[in-house]
């Protein structure tokens, strides 16, 4: 990622607007794209207009663009209720959470 422009597939081109030794970031006036790197492996989005994509390695010299849905039928809305104690909560003890969980071996999280 040395070049100082890339070229989207749909033929729109993007400049580069920052680039550090594992990140680069390009700009146009209606898309984005940021690409990261470590070794060999790159990993990435892109943004032009209300689409996205996310590059993602499948192996050697494979990757992958994922289009990006905002269509997802499983979800669904809920409102912040806020908090309804007038009693206030202590603050938690964080090194101990994290010495507890570094510890503990045999719970399952199961994330969707």
């Amino acid at each position: 990622m040395t070049s100082s422009s890339i070229q989207l597939p749909d033929g729109s081109r993007l400049q580069l607007s920052h680039r550090e030794d594992n990140h680069v970031c390009y700009k146009s006036d209606k898309a984005e794209a940021v690409f990261t790197w470590r070794g060999s492996h790159v990993a990435g989005n892109v943004h032009v207009g209300a689409e996205s994509w996310s590059l993602e390695g499948c192996g050697e010299k494979c990757y992958l663009w994922i289009k990006q849905s905002g269509n997802w039928q499983d979800e669904v809305s809920s409102s912040y209720k806020g908090r309804n104690s007038t009693k206030p909560r202590t603050p938690a003890n964080y090194s101990m959470l994290r010495n507890k969980g570094e510890r503990d071996t045999t719970t399952m999280v199961d994330i969707s």
